[in-house]
């Protein structure tokens, strides 16, 4: 049975040829599929073929010589299929390495009839010149034809000539679009050559060559001596140097540095959540469990001592972190603890550098790993500790499928391979909060004060409308936020702000008709950049130039509205001459190494500001930071989505943390429209368990997470009726499903109604939401609602299935 890599929920049944017999359970093999090919995984064998199936095509290609994937993986890509309803090919390929996808096409040659067609042909149509092209070049692959003679309906013209006879198709593997690189290295034949008996230049490779343990990659030798290649060719040719290419790792490391080594020194709140969790493992009972602690009051020593207590223990280690702007910092700290044993994996890295990663860690040399959500699924053997720090974060949800979210899959993975699960937050979930004071699936750990008793920073609320009261109108920053910079800076201190909207301004309207100038393939309005003087769609990418005129009115009188943080920036530089400001969002740092750099400068305090997105909120620790300032924090309030308030406080509170964590105490500033909200209220007293229960009053009321479980259906097309009609044929299938089973009292369904936001990519976008009290019965609802859907060839590809979203927009 294989698994594709493909949106389908069966396995397939293929034949073993005799040249794959070392194929098993956990290989990848490439495989025919109708007419074209796919990817795909082993995951059971047998000798004899299932009942019913009459015709059984061969496997085309064994990818890979020895299972990549156990089957307790297996196992657990099946929870995550069951669970998230996604296919299961989907869930598998999580596992393998990154960009190890092998590509399939299909290869041409002339047949004897195509050649009697060449010979009466009387005219050059199309097919002809491409049947000539054929006879030309035996063997052409469709890529290649494709390069020669592109044409929309080329693989019709292609299918023709093969219905004719006139040409025979066979399949080719090409292979995967990442490997392994191989690097010539160098080394002497005999250790103890004599430098002095060689020429200059030679004699400078053998002393180098002496002076270093090993084989050393030609390159750096060549680089270090300053000497050509030639010369080491001559000095090969003596017999003086051993010359061989040899698989070589790329090196993500590059440019980071272990730091001192740091003695860990643990508080007593932090020495008691260890002795908990070690205590636990010592019983064989490894828990899950909830680490709440403040900003500032050392997680990561926790963690770090935790990791050191699995290793010795003989297990391995993973932590996951929700942002890659957070991994720089714990690399280099990681550095220091673990040195060679470490792995880093997220999407920073080059496909080649996640490969190269993979394979350390699936050979077994490296058993600590640090990483974004996908690194979950990283080829450790026998882990002793997961952890997910800021475990509230939205970016552990993944947007496409398999819609998992990394929390869970962590809890189901820790159980099934025995591992003790560590989630750590200054400001958790209410679902894993939940979990551990009230449903008592976790145990919850508490810090309560920061190291060193070090005091959480003083916040103040800046009362925006009170600002417009007293100026009569409105100020980008307030008056008393501009002086405690000023005095911050002069004292040598460093200031953060948080502006989470990238871009100069997120809007271009007209003064005299009103129209806001929108993307042409969303319905959302276009950001101007300044930088390259032009307007950008933050949700497809679509760019396009400043217009002259308004596209609605034709009038001249454009304006720019609202701020960003490439205008901030602007704005601080002119308040603040000869201060080193800087950005620190996704515009800044879409350059590999470029987010390190930034950080790196502003560690060294080499920056004065740091203005930044939400990229800035989570998980970094600079001692000189003494005053964050927030601005605009009622965008995230005014989102209609019932997780507003709990992104909003959690983003205060976060961000908040990042002032006073050095000897000098911290200040923070919220400006707002809406100081009385409880968000914005308890965010500055810090008071995540008041939040809780204000919040859960709302959730428990409308019957939201983690009261019941949610299950989003969006529904797209290229046409608005069409998509309104899918998802109406989409709802009474879902419907149907549910009240054969008797559900109807558990499993409500809403609408389906126009998403809020109707336009995404030129896809016109209808929703579906169901409430699910209990959850008995849910997964064979959707498959029955899946079966329904295809019955009456509803487009079920484009209806996406969300299980547990975190938003209905």
């Amino acid at each position: 049975a294989v698994a594709l890599f493909a949106p389908v929920f069966q396995d397939y049944t293929y034949a073993v040829p005799p040249a794959m017999a070392a194929a098993r359970p956990g290989c990848r093999v490439v495989v025919p599929l109708g007419g074209g090919h796919a990817n795909g995984v082993i995951t059971a064998m047998t000798d004899t073929p299932p009942p019913g199936v009459e015709r059984i095509r061969d496997l085309l290609s064994l990818v890979d010589p020895e299972p990549l994937i156990d089957p307790p993986r297996v196992e657990l890509a099946r929870w995550i299929s069951h669970h998230y309803f996604a296919p299961p090919g989907d869930c598998l390929r999580l596992f393998f390495p990154p960009g190890s996808y092998v590509e399939a096409t299909f290869s041409y040659r002339i047949t004897p009839a195509g050649e009697a067609r060449l010979a009466t042909a009387a005219d050059k149509a199309f097919q002809d010149k491409l049947l000539a092209l054929i006879r030309r070049r035996p063997g052409i692959d469709r890529k290649e034809i494709g390069r020669v003679m592109p044409a929309r309906f080329l693989d019709r013209v292609l299918a023709n000539l093969e219905r004719n006879g006139w040409v025979t198709r066979a399949s080719r593997v090409l292979g995967a679009r990442t490997g392994f690189r191989r690097v010539l290295f160098v080394e002497l034949v005999d250790p103890a050559a004599d430098p002095a008996a060689y020429p200059k230049r030679q004699r400078a490779v053998v002393e180098f060559l002496r002076s270093h343990q090993g084989p050393l990659p030609l390159a750096r030798v060549v680089a270090e001596t300053g000497v050509p290649y030639d010369v080491t060719r001559r000095l090969q040719a003596k017999g003086v140097l051993r010359i061989e290419a040899a698989e070589s790792y790329r090196d993500p490391f590059a440019g980071y540095r272990a730091r001192e080594t740091e003695a860990l020194v643990l508080t007593a709140a932090q020495r008691a959540a260890v002795d908990r969790i070690r205590g636990d493992l010592d019983a064989g009972r490894p828990g899950q469990y909830l680490v709440l602690g403040v900003t500032g009051s050392g997680k990561t020593q926790v963690y770090i001592e935790l990791i050191h207590d699995a290793l010795r223990r003989g297990r391995t280690a993973l932590m996951l972190v929700p942002e890659i702007s957070l991994t720089p910092a714990l690399t280099q700290r990681f550095m220091t603890h673990f040195g060679g044993r470490l792995a880093i994996l997220h999407s920073m890295l080059s496909d080649g550098e996640r490969h190269d990663q993979w394979f350390r860690i699936h050979r077994g040399e490296a058993d600590v790993v640090i990483g974004t959500r996908s690194a979950l699924f990283a080829p450790l053997a026998a882990p002793g500790v997961i952890i997910l720090d800021e475990e509230h974060d939205a970016s552990y949800k993944q947007d496409e499928s398999p819609r998992y979210h990394a929390r869970e899959a962590a809890q189901a993975w820790a159980r099934q391979c025995g591992a003790a699960l560590v989630l750590g937050s200054a400001t958790p979930s209410l679902e894993s909060y939940h979990a551990a004071t009230e449903a008592g699936a976790m145990t919850l750990l508490e810090l309560p004060e920061r190291i060193l008793n070090r005091p959480l920073p003083d916040v103040a609320i800046v009362d925006m409308v009170r600002e417009f009261e007293r100026f009569g109108r409105n100020v980008i920053v307030a008056g008393e936020i501009y002086k405690a910079i000023a005095d911050r800076m002069h004292r040598g201190e460093q200031v953060m702000v948080l502006l989470n909207r990238r871009g100069f301004a997120p809007v271009v309207t007209c003064r005299k008709c009103g129209e806001t100038v929108l993307c042409a393939h969303c319905d959302i309005a276009m950001t101007f950049h300044q930088a390259e003087r032009q307007l950008m769609c933050h949700y497809c990418g679509y760019i396009r130039p400043v217009p002259d005129t308004c596209p609605a009115c034709g009038s001249g009188h454009l304006f720019l509205l609202g701020l960003g943080t490439e205008k901030l920036v602007e704005v601080f530089r002119e308040r603040f001459p000869g201060r080193r400001v800087v950005r620190f969002d996704r515009d800044t740092t879409r350059q590999k190494g470029s987010m390190k750099e930034i950080l790196d400068r502003f560690e060294r305090r080499e920056i004065d500001l740091l203005v930044g997105t939400q990229m800035i909120a989570k998980g970094h620790d600079f001692p000189a930071v003494t005053l964050v300032v927030v601005l605009s924090t009622d965008t995230s309030l005014r989102i209609p989505d019932f997780r507003s308030a709990e992104r909003t406080f959690q983003l205060l509170t976060q961000v908040a943390g990042r002032s006073g964590r050095g000897d000098t105490p911290g200040r923070v500033y919220i400006q707002t429209y809406y100081p009385n909200h409880y968000a914005v209220r308890l965010a500055r007293q810090q008071d995540y368990p008041a939040f809780y229960r204000h919040e859960m009053e709302f959730r428990r009321r409308l019957h939201f997470p983690p009261m019941t479980r949610l299950v989003f259906l969006a529904v797209k097309d290229k046409q608005r009726e069409k998509a309104e009609a899918i998802a109406r044929g989409a709802g009474e299938h879902l419907r149907a499903a549910i009240a054969e089973r008797g559900l109807a009292a558990t499993l409500r369904v809403q609408g389906p109604m126009p998403a809020l936001l109707e336009k995404i990519k030129d896809d016109y976008r209808w929703s579906l939401l169901m409430r699910c009290l209990a959850t008995d019965g849910l997964p064979e609802v959707l498959l029955d609602f899946r079966r329904r859907c295809l019955d009456a060839r509803l487009p079920f590809t484009q209806i996406a299935v969300d299980v547990d979203p975190l938003d209905l927009l």
